[in-house]
């Protein structure tokens, strides 16, 4: 996350979603629109960030995978790229951006 971002997120609450002061929330919508639209932003800037990032790690892949023979140390690199940790769970398969999974 750059440091745009960073200070986006700290005008954004994640961790608490706002308490409604009468039944219908109206007075809210302003707030909540304002609040959704800044994590769209977010999200979208996370995005690029990961596509970048995801495009160095695959060039890097093709040139362990062409040259893999010729020295340890792509085999290395292959191991590190290929890892994975214990705690990881990916994204479910079938979900969309939303997680209704339709």
């Amino acid at each position: 996350m750059n440091s745009k971002d960073a200070k986006l997120a700290d005008h954004v609450s994640l961790s608490k979603p706002t308490v409604l002061a009468d039944n219908k929330g109206d007075h809210n919508i302003p707030q909540l629109t304002k609040q959704m639209n800044n994590l769209r932003i977010v999200v979208k800037n996370l995005e690029k960030e990961r596509d970048f990032y995801l495009s160095k790690l695959c060039a890097i892949e093709l040139i362990c995978q062409k040259h893999g023979n010729e020295h340890p140390l792509f085999f290395k690199v292959m191991e590190i790229l290929y890892g994975t940790v214990e705690e990881f769970v990916g994204p479910e398969v079938g979900t969309n951006n939303d997680g209704n999974g339709e």
